[in-house]
């Protein structure tokens, strides 16, 4: 029985090139070492109707839910050493159905500078490119007060992401900042996979400052969405500690 994992994230933290590296070592499954679907979120919803497809043809069982489907992937690998896909935040806001998976070991990758990770998200939208290597944004973006609404659910989501996360027992926690360095080393990290996890080229991360033309007004708005659920007694303890502005 191979061993099995989930990368968690909330999204725009370096998951792609942490999947290809985890991807590259011997013996190791995701969604996209048989299915060709060019993913490792199993559970996007833009490509469940694929995965759907693909592992009710290999398991030969009308796949209806998630929790089937979660099922399907880990029995189609069970000859690895290794298995495992990536799921963002609002993907898989409840860990109920990994729960059938145990053992199973929990990935957690976060970025700590929020305002940029959400900056990357509304580019990210607006230009439809989310994969990136950590190269500088080839044009600048402009923060328009008129999204003010949209950037608060980008928020909302990232501090819940973040303080759900990082209260889950036994996972294993990279920050991206650290992913980001030549020297990174996470020795959980390696110690499950009895390998050296490291991203290729790594390079320092992308400031929101480098691209976002009024970075002053887009960062004192992303702070002020943040820092409302205190306002209103809602604790985020671990986010806040997390948090870097």
């Amino acid at each position: 029985m191979p061993e099995r994992f989930t990368v968690l994230t909330t999204g725009r933290a370096g998951s792609n090139s942490l999947m290809q590296s985890i991807q590259a070592i011997a013996g190791v499954a995701t969604p996209m070492t048989h299915s060709p679907i060019s993913s490792s979120e199993l559970l996007n919803p833009q490509l469940l109707e694929g995965f759907y497809e693909f592992y009710s043809a290999k398991t030969e069982v009308d796949l209806k839910t998630e929790r089937e489907l979660i099922d399907a992937f880990f029995l189609c690998n069970s000859g690895a050493r290794f298995s495992g896909f990536k799921a963002l935040y609002s993907q898989l806001p409840c860990l109920d159905l990994l729960a059938r998976q145990q053992p199973l070991t929990l990935i957690v990758l976060l970025r700590r500078d929020v305002a940029s990770t959400v900056a990357s998200y509304m580019v990210g939208i607006d230009r439809g490119c989310w994969v990136r290597k950590g190269e500088s944004h080839s044009s600048g973006w402009r923060y328009n007060p008129s999204r003010k609404s949209e950037v608060c659910k980008h928020v909302a989501r990232i501090r819940v992401g973040i303080e759900r996360f990082l209260g889950i027992p036994g996972s294993i926690v990279v920050a991206y900042e650290d992913l980001c360095s030549e020297t990174f080393s996470n020795p959980k990290l390696n110690s499950f996979f009895s390998d050296s996890v490291q991203i290729d080229s790594p390079r320092p991360p992308v400031s929101g400052a480098s691209y976002v033309s009024n970075w002053g007004e887009f960062k004192a708005v992303v702070a002020a969405c943040w820092w409302q659920w205190r306002a209103q007694g809602v604790s985020f303890e671990r986010a806040d500690q997390w948090a870097v502005w």
